[in-house]
């Protein structure tokens, strides 16, 4: 994700709440949700100690954003392409 949208690892795991960091950051949420066993607790903890309320509510949001179509069903169509390629 950092790399798709280029920006650095350590601006996914950072309190900063630009949309420019926000964004990514919880779509990397999302897919980690949506492409690990990992738990809401252990994702918010690889995101810089986030809780799994943040987890939960950035999955909700990108998951209504992905519905919608759009430029997120495509970052996420995307990033997930290559990750499993």
């Amino acid at each position: 994700v950092s790399k798709y949208f280029d920006i650095r690892v350590s601006d996914l795991k950072s309190k900063r709440r630009d949309r420019v960091i926000t964004v990514p950051r919880q779509i990397a949420m999302y897919l980690c949700r949506s492409l690990t066993n990992s738990s809401l607790p252990e994702i918010g903890k690889s995101f810089g100690g986030k809780d799994h309320t943040t987890v939960i509510h950035s999955c909700k949001k990108i998951g209504f954003l992905k519905e919608g179509g759009g430029r997120v069903f495509r970052d996420i169509e995307t990033i997930t392409h290559l990750l499993e390629g």
